[in-house]
């Protein structure tokens, strides 16, 4: 999956204004994480703007299928 900055700015928009319960409440975000969720997409934002990319490709199944390409890295 694609991941640009973009999204990551509408993350950081839906999720900035949410309490810790409101975030522990959306269904697609493992409760135990709802205290590092906003954390973490503000520190993978910095580092693609430090590294000049404006997006990412992520594997949604798991760590064994990435693949970090030289020709796809930005």
């Amino acid at each position: 999956a694609r991941l640009d900055r973009a999204h990551l700015s509408g993350f950081i928009e839906r999720l900035l204004p949410m309490d810790r319960d409101e975030r522990r409440a959306l269904v697609a975000i493992d409760p135990d994480r709802a205290d590092y969720l906003l954390a973490g997409i503000h520190i993978l934002d910095r580092i693609l703007a430090m590294a000049g990319c404006e997006a990412l490709i992520v594997s949604v199944r798991g760590l064994r299928y990435g693949l970090l390409a030289a020709d796809r890295a930005c």
